[in-house]
Protein backbone atom coordinates (compact mmCIF):
# COMPACT_ATOMS: atom_id res chain seq x y z
CA UNK A 1 0.00 0.00 0.00
CA UNK A 2 1.09 3.66 -0.60
CA UNK A 3 1.08 4.37 3.26
CA UNK A 4 0.66 2.84 6.66
CA UNK A 5 1.46 5.36 9.28
CA UNK A 6 -0.44 4.02 12.02
CA UNK A 7 -0.40 5.41 15.56
CA UNK A 8 2.85 7.68 15.25
CA UNK A 9 0.35 9.97 13.94
CA UNK A 10 -2.35 8.66 15.22
CA UNK A 11 -3.64 6.89 12.44
CA UNK A 12 -3.63 7.38 9.06
CA UNK A 13 -3.61 4.80 6.77
CA UNK A 14 -3.53 6.32 3.40
CA UNK A 15 -6.27 4.91 1.18
CA UNK A 16 -9.47 7.03 0.39
CA UNK A 17 -15.58 8.79 -1.61
CA UNK A 18 -17.62 9.99 -2.91
CA UNK A 19 -21.14 10.63 -1.12
CA UNK A 20 -21.76 12.32 1.50
CA UNK A 21 -25.06 10.98 3.82
CA UNK A 22 -27.06 14.11 4.99
CA UNK A 23 -27.66 13.31 9.15
CA UNK A 24 -31.02 12.47 9.68
CA UNK A 25 -33.82 14.57 9.67
CA UNK A 26 -35.44 15.05 13.41
CA UNK A 27 -39.03 16.39 14.53
CA UNK A 28 -38.65 20.24 15.81
CA UNK A 29 -37.81 20.50 19.47
CA UNK A 30 -39.86 22.97 21.43
CA UNK A 31 -38.68 26.50 21.35
CA UNK A 32 -37.35 26.21 25.05
CA UNK A 33 -36.18 22.85 24.88
CA UNK A 34 -34.21 23.45 21.53
CA UNK A 35 -32.85 26.97 23.23
CA UNK A 36 -31.70 25.12 26.23
CA UNK A 37 -29.77 22.42 23.41
CA UNK A 38 -28.27 25.03 21.13
CA UNK A 39 -26.46 26.68 24.59
CA UNK A 40 -25.23 23.24 25.32
CA UNK A 41 -23.83 22.89 21.83
CA UNK A 42 -22.21 26.55 21.90
CA UNK A 43 -21.30 25.41 25.62
CA UNK A 44 -19.32 22.21 24.73
CA UNK A 45 -17.83 23.88 21.27
CA UNK A 46 -16.39 26.35 23.41
CA UNK A 47 -15.00 24.03 25.64
CA UNK A 48 -13.24 21.95 22.41
CA UNK A 49 -11.71 25.44 21.76
CA UNK A 50 -10.41 26.23 24.97
CA UNK A 51 -6.91 25.12 23.91
CA UNK A 52 -5.09 25.78 20.46
CA UNK A 53 -2.05 23.35 19.51
CA UNK A 54 0.92 25.62 19.02
CA UNK A 55 3.22 23.10 18.52
CA UNK A 56 4.51 19.24 17.98
CA UNK A 57 7.91 18.13 18.63
CA UNK A 58 8.75 15.25 17.67
CA UNK A 59 12.55 15.68 18.99
CA UNK A 60 15.35 18.54 19.51
CA UNK A 61 15.16 20.49 15.77
CA UNK A 62 12.33 18.65 14.86
CA UNK A 63 9.00 19.98 15.00
CA UNK A 64 5.02 21.23 13.19
CA UNK A 65 4.12 25.15 14.61
CA UNK A 66 1.15 25.95 14.05
CA UNK A 67 -0.13 29.72 13.86
CA UNK A 68 -3.64 31.31 13.56
CA UNK A 69 -5.53 34.02 12.17
CA UNK A 70 -7.54 36.73 13.56
CA UNK A 71 -10.46 34.68 13.77
CA UNK A 72 -8.73 31.90 15.35
CA UNK A 73 -8.76 29.57 12.09
CA UNK A 74 -5.33 27.91 11.05
CA UNK A 75 -3.29 30.13 9.01
CA UNK A 76 -0.51 27.97 8.52
CA UNK A 77 1.98 24.76 9.38
CA UNK A 78 5.31 25.05 9.16
CA UNK A 79 7.47 22.01 9.58
CA UNK A 80 11.55 22.48 11.07
CA UNK A 81 14.31 19.56 10.20
CA UNK A 82 17.59 20.53 12.06
CA UNK A 83 16.36 23.85 13.17
CA UNK A 84 15.82 24.52 9.78
CA UNK A 85 12.30 24.93 8.30
CA UNK A 86 11.68 22.11 6.16
CA UNK A 87 8.07 23.42 4.62
CA UNK A 88 5.16 25.68 5.17
CA UNK A 89 1.60 25.07 4.43
CA UNK A 90 -0.47 28.37 4.26
CA UNK A 91 -4.55 28.00 3.98
CA UNK A 92 -7.27 29.65 2.29
CA UNK A 93 -10.57 30.07 3.81
CA UNK A 94 -14.25 30.17 2.10
CA UNK A 95 -16.81 31.53 4.50
CA UNK A 96 -15.38 30.17 7.54
CA UNK A 97 -14.66 27.07 5.79
CA UNK A 98 -10.38 25.62 5.11
CA UNK A 99 -10.81 25.04 0.77
CA UNK A 100 -6.75 25.24 0.16
CA UNK A 101 -3.56 24.37 1.45
CA UNK A 102 -0.43 25.72 -0.52
CA UNK A 103 2.84 24.44 0.14
CA UNK A 104 6.03 26.40 -0.38
CA UNK A 105 7.26 23.15 -1.86
CA UNK A 106 4.57 23.28 -4.49
CA UNK A 107 2.05 21.20 -3.24
CA UNK A 108 -1.57 21.82 -2.96
CA UNK A 109 -4.51 20.44 -1.52
CA UNK A 110 -8.21 21.22 -2.84
CA UNK A 111 -10.77 20.96 -0.10
CA UNK A 112 -14.70 20.41 -1.08
CA UNK A 113 -17.68 20.03 1.30
CA UNK A 114 -21.18 18.30 1.01
CA UNK A 115 -23.09 19.88 3.34
CA UNK A 116 -21.15 20.73 7.00
CA UNK A 117 -18.61 17.57 5.97
CA UNK A 118 -15.57 17.33 4.20
CA UNK A 119 -16.16 15.06 1.05
CA UNK A 120 -13.09 15.19 -1.21
CA UNK A 121 -9.03 16.19 -0.83
CA UNK A 122 -7.32 16.73 -4.24
CA UNK A 123 -3.67 16.35 -4.17
CA UNK A 124 -1.34 17.94 -6.84
CA UNK A 125 2.24 18.95 -6.91
CA UNK A 126 3.65 21.83 -9.17
CA UNK A 127 4.89 20.21 -12.14
CA UNK A 128 3.88 16.61 -11.83
CA UNK A 129 0.80 15.48 -13.35
CA UNK A 130 0.29 12.69 -10.85
CA UNK A 131 -2.92 13.62 -8.62
CA UNK A 132 -4.20 12.03 -5.75
CA UNK A 133 -7.72 12.08 -4.67
CA UNK A 134 -9.86 11.10 -1.00
CA UNK A 135 -12.97 10.77 -1.14
CA UNK A 136 -15.37 10.68 1.87
CA UNK A 137 -18.51 8.63 2.82
CA UNK A 138 -20.31 9.08 5.56
CA UNK A 139 -23.18 7.00 7.00
CA UNK A 140 -25.91 8.52 9.73
CA UNK A 141 -23.43 11.55 10.17
CA UNK A 142 -20.56 9.64 10.79
CA UNK A 143 -17.63 8.34 8.63
CA UNK A 144 -17.75 5.39 7.31
CA UNK A 145 -15.28 4.75 4.18
CA UNK A 146 -12.82 6.54 2.54
CA UNK A 147 -12.03 6.00 -1.32
CA UNK A 148 -8.18 6.73 -2.82
CA UNK A 149 -8.72 6.98 -6.29
CA UNK A 150 -5.44 8.15 -8.57
CA UNK A 151 -4.55 9.33 -12.11
CA UNK A 152 -1.36 7.45 -12.05
CA UNK A 153 -1.80 3.91 -11.26
CA UNK A 154 -4.65 2.82 -13.90
CA UNK A 155 -3.62 0.52 -16.76
CA UNK A 156 -4.78 3.79 -18.42
CA UNK A 157 -2.33 6.68 -18.32
CA UNK A 158 -3.92 9.67 -16.90
CA UNK A 159 -7.70 8.01 -16.22
CA UNK A 160 -8.91 7.81 -12.44
CA UNK A 161 -8.75 4.53 -10.73
CA UNK A 162 -9.80 3.14 -6.95
CA UNK A 163 -6.89 2.51 -5.91
CA UNK A 164 -7.46 1.71 -1.90
CA UNK A 165 -10.52 1.23 0.31
CA UNK A 166 -10.73 2.11 4.16
CA UNK A 167 -14.06 1.52 6.37
CA UNK A 168 -14.53 2.79 9.52
CA UNK A 169 -16.84 1.59 12.24
CA UNK A 170 -17.76 4.37 15.40
CA UNK A 171 -18.34 3.42 18.94
CA UNK A 172 -19.85 6.62 20.43
CA UNK A 173 -17.67 9.42 19.05
CA UNK A 174 -14.34 7.17 18.53
CA UNK A 175 -13.38 4.87 15.71
CA UNK A 176 -12.88 1.57 17.34
CA UNK A 177 -12.49 -0.74 13.95
CA UNK A 178 -10.76 -0.03 11.16
CA UNK A 179 -10.13 -1.91 7.37
CA UNK A 180 -7.88 -1.24 4.57
CA UNK A 181 -7.63 -3.06 1.49
CA UNK A 182 -5.41 -1.90 -1.69
CA UNK A 183 -5.60 -2.82 -5.54
CA UNK A 184 -2.97 -5.16 -4.91
CA UNK A 185 -4.88 -7.00 -2.44
CA UNK A 186 -2.69 -6.10 0.73
CA UNK A 187 -5.36 -5.81 3.93
CA UNK A 188 -4.79 -3.79 7.23
CA UNK A 189 -7.38 -4.59 9.88
CA UNK A 190 -7.24 -2.73 13.28
CA UNK A 191 -9.13 -2.85 16.96
CA UNK A 192 -8.59 0.55 18.79
CA UNK A 193 -9.08 1.74 22.13
CA UNK A 194 -9.11 4.95 23.64
CA UNK A 195 -8.82 7.28 27.01
CA UNK A 196 -11.43 9.79 27.74
CA UNK A 197 -9.42 13.30 27.50
CA UNK A 198 -9.68 15.75 24.65
CA UNK A 199 -7.90 15.19 21.55
CA UNK A 200 -5.81 18.05 20.80
CA UNK A 201 -6.19 17.71 16.59
CA UNK A 202 -10.63 17.26 16.11
CA UNK A 203 -12.00 18.63 13.54
CA UNK A 204 -8.28 20.46 12.54
CA UNK A 205 -8.66 20.78 8.98
CA UNK A 206 -5.07 21.77 8.44
CA UNK A 207 -3.57 19.00 10.40
CA UNK A 208 -5.83 16.55 8.59
CA UNK A 209 -4.51 17.32 4.76
CA UNK A 210 -1.29 17.62 6.07
CA UNK A 211 -0.48 14.46 7.84
CA UNK A 212 -3.96 12.38 7.04
CA UNK A 213 -4.71 11.85 10.68
CA UNK A 214 -7.94 10.02 10.55
CA UNK A 215 -8.03 9.59 14.50
CA UNK A 216 -6.61 12.86 14.92
CA UNK A 217 -9.57 14.64 12.91
CA UNK A 218 -12.55 12.41 13.28
CA UNK A 219 -11.97 10.87 16.51
CA UNK A 220 -13.15 12.71 20.33
CA UNK A 221 -10.86 11.42 22.46
CA UNK A 222 -7.21 10.25 22.01
CA UNK A 223 -6.22 6.20 21.22
CA UNK A 224 -4.45 4.42 23.96
CA UNK A 225 -4.04 1.21 22.05
CA UNK A 226 -4.17 -0.36 18.49
CA UNK A 227 -4.10 -4.08 17.74
CA UNK A 228 -3.54 -4.46 13.93
CA UNK A 229 -3.23 -7.00 11.64
CA UNK A 230 -1.63 -6.81 8.04
CA UNK A 231 -1.85 -8.94 5.29
CA UNK A 232 -0.24 -9.34 2.06
CA UNK A 233 -2.07 -12.32 0.97
CA UNK A 234 0.56 -14.70 1.76
CA UNK A 235 1.81 -13.87 4.76
CA UNK A 236 0.43 -11.98 8.11
CA UNK A 237 1.70 -9.83 10.74
CA UNK A 238 -0.19 -9.21 13.89
CA UNK A 239 0.97 -5.95 16.23
CA UNK A 240 -0.03 -4.26 19.18
CA UNK A 241 1.19 -0.53 20.07
CA UNK A 242 0.23 1.59 23.33
CA UNK A 243 0.04 5.53 24.24
CA UNK A 244 0.08 6.90 27.08
CA UNK A 245 -0.33 10.50 27.88
CA UNK A 246 0.69 13.11 30.54
CA UNK A 247 -2.45 16.26 30.64
CA UNK A 248 -2.88 19.43 31.34
CA UNK A 249 -5.15 21.18 33.58
CA UNK A 250 -7.41 21.66 30.41
CA UNK A 251 -7.27 17.45 29.93
CA UNK A 252 -5.13 18.06 26.62
CA UNK A 253 -1.77 15.70 26.34
CA UNK A 254 1.37 17.48 26.21
CA UNK A 255 3.37 14.42 26.16
CA UNK A 256 2.91 11.01 24.19
CA UNK A 257 5.09 8.12 24.69
CA UNK A 258 4.37 5.19 21.94
CA UNK A 259 5.56 1.94 22.62
CA UNK A 260 5.55 -1.06 20.35
CA UNK A 261 5.03 -4.84 21.06
CA UNK A 262 8.66 -5.32 20.91
CA UNK A 263 9.17 -2.71 23.57
CA UNK A 264 10.26 0.38 21.90
CA UNK A 265 9.22 3.83 22.68
CA UNK A 266 9.30 6.86 21.00
CA UNK A 267 7.64 10.11 22.72
CA UNK A 268 6.39 13.59 20.94
CA UNK A 269 5.57 16.90 23.07
CA UNK A 270 2.48 19.01 22.58
CA UNK A 271 2.46 22.81 23.08
CA UNK A 272 -0.89 25.01 23.55
CA UNK A 273 -2.05 28.19 24.01
CA UNK A 274 -5.20 28.19 26.10
CA UNK A 275 -8.49 30.52 27.58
Amino acid sequence: MKKYNLLLVLFACLMFAVSCVEDEVEPPLPDEQQEEEEIEEEEEEQAEQACKITELSYAPGERVVFSYNADGDMASLTTYSDNEIDDKLTFTYTDGRLVKGTSESGGTVDVEYADEEISKFVYKFEGDSDIDEYRFTYTGGKLSKIENWDNYTGDVAGEFTLYGTENFTFTGDNITEYSAVDVDGETFDAVIEFDDKKNAFQNNVGYFIWELDILGFYATNNPISVEATYSDGTSTEVSTQTVAYTYNDDDYPTLRTFTDDEGDTYSDELSYTCE
